[in-house]
């Protein structure tokens, strides 16, 4: 007689709870994908995204709630504190990534949507103090960037400047600027700040840092005693062939920067919520499922 093979051994199946893995999976990408868009991107006024952040809030602590009730009724509490902990680290990143991409891109971006934007500009008939609003400008046919009259102040970096002539001749209140693109006081004439090598480029985008315009200033202070020139309100502005396509490629790139951070959060959270499902199917908790 044959006889009978032993029967395999079959192990204890995984439970696996498909509906809290979801659950954790959504919820803080979902909330970290709301808070990042609402404080990088402003939506409505300060006050309106800090109550949309706070009511972010509250399903945290709604998680946590349920989390305390099911470990009374001895059922299992794990996936409601594992949304818990992860909804508030999703608010958390979601108000630093969107303060960061808001520094970083927005808020320059809603600056020159702010500001006036001037076509045709003679720099040679129109001064720095009728003009102080402008953000954007396109100069007059004509007019080009004088390197032969540039000149650079050093402080750790270079910061070169030089002004902008209408015709090659008359001096003006409008100056190109830029950082480590030029020579050094020996060789004013070195001048490679923006798109100065490119032909018609006659368009410009106003510097918006205080810190640069300060050195700045003082790169114009050292031109007028050097060349002999007189600019009682110089205003500095970076030379740009499409000034109007850079200020778009702002938003662009604040909204690229927020799709690549959502789903740096996604991977992750679904990552973690895999890990945790597996863990507690293997932990053999004798509790029932929620």
């Amino acid at each position: 007689m044959k006889k009978r093979a032993a029967p395999a051994f079959v192990g204890p199946r995984l439970s696996v709870n498909f509906v809290g893995w979801l659950v954790s999976c959504c919820v803080p990408i979902a909330l970290f994908a709301t808070v990042c868009w609402v404080v990088g991107f402003r939506v409505g006024s300060y006050g309106g995204s800090a109550c949309m952040v706070a009511a972010c809030a509250a399903f945290p602590l709604y998680c946590h709630r349920g989390a305390l009730r099911n470990d009374k009724l001895d059922l299992d509490p794990s996936w409601h504190r594992f949304v818990f902990a992860w909804s508030l680290l999703a608010i958390l990143g979601g108000v630093l990534v969107g303060l960061v991409i808001d520094a970083t891109f927005l808020v320059h971006y809603r600056t020159y949507t702010g500001m006036r934007w001037k076509n045709s500009l003679d720099p040679a008939a129109e001064n720095g103090q009728a003009n102080a609003d402008v953000g954007l400008v396109r100069f007059s046919p004509g007019a080009a960037v004088s390197r032969d009259f540039s000149m650079s102040f050093r402080n750790v970096d270079t910061y070169c400047v030089a002004p902008v002539t209408f015709n090659s001749s008359g001096f003006s209140d409008f100056w190109v600027a830029g950082k480590n693109c030029c020579g050094s006081r020996e060789l004013p004439s070195d001048f490679r700040c923006g798109d100065w090598q490119l032909s018609g480029s006659s368009g410009a985008l106003r510097v918006l840092s205080d810190h640069d315009g300060l050195y700045y200033q003082l790169a114009v202070q050292q031109a007028e005693a050097h060349y002999g020139l007189n600019s009682a309100h110089p205003l500095f502005f970076t030379w740009e062939l499409h000034p109007e396509v850079s200020v778009s490629h702002l938003w662009l790139q604040g909204i690229q920067s927020f799709a690549a951070a959502v789903l740096v959060a996604a991977c992750a959270t679904v990552a973690a919520a895999t890990v945790s499902v597996i863990q507690q199917s293997r932990s053999g908790m004798p509790k029932r499922s929620a």
